[in-house]
């Protein structure tokens, strides 16, 4: 996918505390400073090198600092781990995930995001991908 994800929320509505989207993360993460993140995967063998699967990840809050409006991931490692987190911020809440590409790709697995964004962004429908399961999500990358 991209250098970064952007795991952006559509509503205060229903979105997640930061509680939750730790609470997807665990047990990898460490904060390293406030609502700035290192994820830790561990290491593996990739075609004979060592890879480190890490990244760092921040969380941004509406005004209020309970709900969560977007998660950004800086460098994502390729651990399905990951991945696995993300699909389900944007299968539990009504979020997006998206990343620096051409054309713009949108992908969300919440009815409820797909639907705020046809009535409230309707200019992104056409890069809008809706999946169904982990698998569907994660053949997109």
């Amino acid at each position: 996918m991209g250098i970064e994800y952007f795991i952006i929320g559509i509503s205060r509505d229903g979105a997640p505390t930061q509680e939750d989207v730790l609470e997807l993360f665990s047990p990898y993460w460490t904060e390293k400073e406030e609502n700035y993140y290192f994820l830790d995967y561990g290491k593996e063998v990739y075609q004979g090198l060592i890879v480190h699967n890490e990244c760092h990840f921040n969380i941004d809050f509406h005004e209020d600092n309970l709900a969560v409006k977007g998660v950004t991931i800086f460098k994502p490692c390729s651990d399905v781990k990951l991945e696995q987190a993300i699909f389900q911020l944007i299968y539990k809440f009504p979020m997006f995930v998206t990343y620096p590409s051409e054309p713009l790709l949108i992908i969300t697995a919440n009815f409820k995001c797909t639907e705020m964004i046809k009535e409230q962004y309707p200019e992104l429908i056409e890069n809008l991908t809706v999946v169904s399961s982990f698998e569907e999500y994660n053949s997109l990358s």
